[in-house]
């Protein structure tokens, strides 16, 4: 048995892993429940055009969100003025719509034109939309003075804050997924103009929902400071969602048209080898994507004959250390969600991983069939995921079919019971070729997320193995303005096998630790 913690060890010994973070020490900063600012939303019959000059006359009739908070690198006293930011909102049928005023100097920091890329190692602001308001998932849109747009999915388990090396994103944190929004941005000497619009389609919303989870957030690169409109404590990221305030709406936006798109594909080629006596030989595939919302919370993922070469390559790693490197997932038949179904385990052990689907282990493709893919809210506190993937028989690989169910039940404010069930099945083989996976997990986090505790148990089913086959992980932590504590025990079986998860090495021996 390997046991696992912020020091690991080997040979059944249990290691408890402690880590001490020390902040620096100022006054006494913002608390949860100190400052919950709010916004009333007023629609619009007016056509606001995206130009970024915020030139409509409704932009004169609306509340001004202003009064910006430092968060980062202290959180106890408002921004500067110089450097005080304006938001606005309006909406109607089919947009939210946002106008943002920065105030500074146009020396503005700029590091990279490419989209979702660092957004934050430059100048750059964004807003955070809670459409459910229950803490639990949530999006960021992000523009920076170029008019570079980033877009996240965010989940209430994103903890504190930490210092990470460049590409790293904290935990709950979802930068592959993609929408169609809009911006114009403009320049002048003593601040920038950023016009949003946000369509309706995008977001999973409850349409009887009058009050969203919103926040705003300002990047200031020349100070190294985040300012929020609702305070965040410094421990935390600005895009936390337990500390949004209230977006307020007097008529909740209606269920907008539903976003379905069938995208098809047909692809053909010819080659001759010139140098053998072979016919000319043809290939021809054809294949579609389907999504189709079931609710405005729900959506249905559908995939034929798969083709994923529009999919943007992996990053080159050089890899020199004794495990595999665990890539990003980039296909976006499974991005939207995807914290339903891979937020299980710890870093070092996650019991799914989707890129074991339809792809070797140097990231070549392995052709799909056919898949479907189910996620999202059944309702404001049940979050289900269910798919099921078929995979082509090749030289190399055995037909394999796979399914994947996961649940996240809410409880008390946000604090969630989740379950996964995994199957893989090899097709065609004369011997048992499969490996199940089943686990229950528990994660309380108090209402300011300074506390937490969590605890999860799996059991794999496999040909032959029949004991050890377990993994076990808890953990306690808190964390407020000045110190962090983290301590984690857990336990992987040498029989525990996870055909479709990331382990990170398992019965090794590491000469390094064991002193």
């Amino acid at each position: 048995m390997r046991i696992l913690g912020e020091i690991v060890l080997q040979y059944r010994r249990t290691v408890i892993g402690v880590f001490l973070c020390f902040m620096p020490v100022t006054g006494m900063g913002a608390s949860q429940n100190q400052y919950e600012p709010g916004y009333s939303i007023q629609r619009t019959n007016e056509l606001v055009n995206i130009d970024g000059m915020l030139s409509e006359s409704i932009w004169n009739e609306v509340p001004v969100a202003t009064g910006f908070w430092m968060s980062y690198p202290v959180d106890d006293r408002k921004a500067e003025a110089k450097m005080q930011t304006e938001v606005r909102l309006t909406a109607d049928d089919q947009f939210l719509y946002i106008g943002v005023v920065c105030y500074g100097p146009q020396d503005y920091v700029i590091k990279t034109l490419k989209r979702d890329a660092e957004f934050k190692d430059g100048d750059g602001f964004g807003v955070v939309l809670d459409p459910v308001n229950e803490k639990t998932n949530g999006f960021v849109f992000g523009v920076n003075p170029a008019g570079v747009q980033t877009e996240l999915l965010v989940t209430g388990q994103v903890g504190r804050r930490q210092d990470l090396e460049p590409g790293r994103l904290p935990r709950g944190i979802n930068i592959a997924w993609d929408n169609k929004w809009f911006t114009e941005v403009t320049n002048h000497p003593d601040r920038w103009i950023a016009e949003i619009a946000i369509p309706f389609k995008t977001l999973r919303f409850d349409d009887t929902k009058k009050t969203w989870g919103v926040n705003f957030f300002r990047l200031d690169a020349r100070s190294n400071s985040i300012h929020t409109w609702s305070p965040v404590p410094i421990e935390f990221n600005e895009f936390d969602l337990g500390y949004t305030g209230e977006l307020l709406w007097g008529t909740p936006p209606a269920k907008t048209k539903r976003n379905l798109a069938i995208i098809p594909y047909a692809r053909t080629s010819i080659s001759k080898d010139y140098e053998t006596a072979d016919p000319v030989a043809y290939d021809f595939q054809a294949g579609l994507d389907a999504k189709i919302p079931v609710t405005s919370s729900l959506n249905l993922d559908m995939t034929l004959n798969s083709d994923f070469s529009q999919v943007e390559v992996d990053e080159q790693v050089i890899n020199l250390t004794l495990f595999d490197i665990r890539l990003p997932e980039k296909r976006i038949f499974f991005l939207e969600n995807s914290d339903i179904f891979e937020d299980f385990g710890i870093p070092p052990m996650r019991p799914f991983f989707s890129r074991k689907i339809g792809l070797d282990e140097d990231g070549n493709p392995i052709p799909i069939l056919y898949g479907a893919r189910l996620s999202g809210n059944v309702n404001k506190d049940l979050r289900i995921g269910l798919m099921n993937l078929q995979t082509r028989e090749t030289d190399d690989f055995l037909s394999q079919n796979y399914t994947v169910f996961s649940f996240h039940q809410q409880v008390l404010a946000r604090s969630v019971v989740k379950g996964y069930f995994h199957n893989r099945a090899a097709i065609g083989n004369e011997n048992p070729d499969y490996n199940r996976n089943m686990g229950l997990e528990f994660q309380y986090r108090s209402e300011d997320g300074r506390f937490q505790t969590f605890g999860g148990l799996g059991k794999s089913f496999s040909p032959g193995l029949k004991s050890k086959d377990y993994f076990y992980s808890s953990g306690i932590g808190y964390d407020n303005r000045n110190i962090s504590v983290y301590s984690n025990l857990s336990g992987l079986g040498k029989n525990y096998k996870a055909d479709l998860g990331y382990i990170r090495g398992q019965e090794y021996y590491d000469a390094i630790r064991d002193t």
